[in-house]
């Protein structure tokens, strides 16, 4: 297996990608992801040519980053869960000196305990539960720590 951590990813790339949306919240905005991959920094791990996640941050203009991790399917099959946070902590670093943001902060399924725990990993800490946030009346957690580490 070879791995290239960190490659860009393109809206091409993600749309090949057979991601688990079992445990990520729902946009209802058309081409939601899409839109989001094309207009920010966003960097995946591939292995072998296939896009197995992808990360990256939208800067409000403030000094917030806000940021978003997308699974494919194929995370669970291959074991790589180890690897897998050892690159998104290279990418996180390389997001937050790109953007230098004062508050680093994601929305996350509290249901999907991979991303919670994914998120507390990196030093992440829960403010608070965002009722009905989802057009479902699904609820959200905020999670957030500070930039500049």
């Amino acid at each position: 297996m070879t791995y290239t951590a960190l490659a860009p990813v393109t809206v091409a790339d993600f749309k090949k990608m057979d991601i688990d949306w079992s445990g990520h919240l729902d946009h209802d905005i058309p081409n939601y992801w899409e839109i989001v991959v094309d207009l920010s920094v966003t960097v995946g791990i591939y292995q072998d040519g296939e896009l197995l996640c992808f990360a990256g941050g939208v800067p409000d203009g403030t000094g917030i980053l806000s940021l978003y991790f997308i699974t494919s399917k194929r995370i669970n099959e291959l074991r790589t869960k180890k690897n897998i946070i050892r690159y998104a902590g290279t990418g996180l670093q390389i997001l937050q000196r790109y953007f230098n943001p004062h508050r680093i902060q994601c929305i996350v399924n509290p249901e999907n305990a991979f991303h919670v725990s994914f998120v507390e990993h990196f030093g992440f800490k829960c403010e608070g539960i965002l009722e009905f946030y989802t057009s479902d009346g699904k609820s959200a957690a905020m999670y957030a720590r500070r930039g500049f580490q």
